[in-house]
Parts: structure tokens; C-alpha cells; sequence
């Protein structure tokens, strides 16, 4: 179900899973990778927000891409932090055995 707009959805839950990790005491071990993701959260959002926003009319070519630099930076970085996310998970398995 799509409360706000796709994008919008996907900045919050990333922002929410970051804050459920730091309550969890998930977060303690993996700071670089939960930043990573609270990051992408916020440049979705922001980007989800610009998207609904309407324009000025003299600034929509501007607008437009702005809302594509966010959008674009923001999968990026989501993207590097589930990576990251991964090794560091892979690495304290292969530590333990």
C-alpha cells in the first residue's frame, strides 16, 4: 500500500530500519553501514519530497534535476550500504569459525 508516494515510502522505512537497528543494539557492530543506510533514507525522502512538489515554472529544468541528482545518489548509496552491510556480516561469521 503506498501511503505517500513510492519514493517517499522507501526514505522512510531505510530512515525507520536504521532507528529499529540503533534499538535493537544491532547497529553497535556495523556504524558505517546503518549511517549508509539512514543516509539514503534521507535522500530519498528529500527527493521524494522535490518530486511531489510542483515546480516554478522558471526552475523546472533545474527541479528536475535535482530530484534525479537525489534520487540517483540516494540508490547509490542504499546500494553501497547493503553491501557493506553484507561483509561486515560475512566477515563476523568467518571470525567466529
Amino acid at each position: 500500500m503506498v501511503i505517500f508516494g513510492g519514493i517517499i515510502d522507501m526514505g522512510i522505512a531505510l530512515m525507520v530500519g536504521a532507528v529499529l537497528a540503533e534499538y535493537a543494539r544491532y547497529r553497535e557492530k556495523r556504524q558505517q553501514a546503518f549511517r549508509l543506510l539512514a543516509a539514503s533514507g534521507f535522500l530519498l525522502l528529500v527527493g521524494g519530497i522535490f518530486d511531489v512538489a510542483p515546480p516554478l515554472s522558471f526552475f523546472a529544468g533545474a527541479h528536475t534535476v535535482l530530484v534525479s541528482i537525489l534520487l540517483t545518489l540516494g540508490e547509490v548509496v542504499a546500494i553501497v550500504a547493503v553491501i557493506v552491510l553484507a561483509y561486515d556480516v560475512a566477515t563476523e561469521r568467518r571470525k567466529r569459525q
